[in-house]
């Protein structure tokens, strides 16, 4: 699922979708670099190098591959982090529904007031009360006004 991040200094929008994936898969730290993602580009160069430097060079390719891989299953989260990171807002897709269940929740239960108010005294009373506890009124006469 593709997300929105949207900065709110200056209103831009950018879009990480699946394309990021096929971005890192066939460009691999071109792609990274160009989207400013330069500690993972030392990242990815250290972790190519490392194996091809102890083999003398035959694993390479298999590590380009695995690494191609790894980096394409995690690129979303990782430029997610990063527009999070510098302050920008994920911003809702406004062609989803934002709650699918809506129409079919019920309204909340109406819970029935524990207290009322004295006739005599306007204090809060328990609905139960025979007798007020603040003016010491008989509730169960009714006020004459």
């Amino acid at each position: 699922m593709s997300q929105r991040f949207k900065n709110p200094a200056n209103g831009y929008v950018e879009e990480v979708g699946y394309g990021a994936c096929y971005g890192v898969l066939f460009l691999g730290p071109i792609y990274l670099a160009l989207k400013g993602l330069w500690s993972h580009v030392f990242i990815w160069l250290a972790l190519i190098s490392l194996p091809t430097i102890a083999s003398m060079g035959p694993f390479w390719v298999l590590t380009l591959l695995l690494l191609s891989a790894g980096y394409a299953m995690f690129i979303q989260g990782i430029l997610a982090k990063k527009y999070l990171n510098k302050g920008w807002v994920l911003e809702s897709d406004p062609t989803l529904p934002q709650d699918p269940w809506a129409a079919e929740k019920a309204p909340p239960p109406v819970r029935a007031s524990l207290t009322k108010k004295c006739p005599f005294c306007a204090e809060e009373i328990k609905v139960e009360a025979i007798r007020c506890k603040h003016c010491q009124a008989d509730l169960s006469a009714t006020p004459t006004a």
